[in-house]
C-alpha cells in the first residue's frame, strides 16, 4: 500500500507541476494543454514501465493498461470539469 501511495503521489505531482509552470510560460491555452498532456503521458509510461519491472509483470501489457487507463481518466475528469465550470 505504501508503494502505491508513493507511486501515485509522484506520478501526479509531475503533471501538476508542469501545469503550474506551463500556465506562466505559454500564452496559448492549446500549447499549455499539449505540453501538460505530453508530459502526463510520458509520466504514465514511466510509471507503467517501472511498476511492471518491479512487479515482474509483462512490460507491454502494463504500459498499455496504465497509459490507456490514465488517458481515459484524464478525458473523463476534463469533461466533468468543463461541464461543471
Amino acid at each position: 500500500a505504501y508503494v502505491s501511495f508513493f507511486a501515485f503521489s509522484i506520478g501526479g505531482a509531475l503533471p501538476f507541476l508542469v501545469s503550474l509552470f506551463a500556465n506562466s510560460t505559454f500564452n496559448d491555452r492549446a500549447v499549455e494543454l499539449a505540453v501538460a498532456g505530453t508530459i502526463t503521458v510520458i509520466a504514465l509510461a514511466i510509471l507503467g514501465y517501472s511498476s511492471a519491472y518491479l512487479g515482474g509483470a509483462r512490460i507491454g501489457k502494463s504500459l498499455t493498461r496504465v497509459i490507456i487507463g490514465g488517458i481515459a481518466a484524464l478525458v473523463v475528469t476534463s469533461l466533468l470539469g468543463a461541464a461543471l465550470a
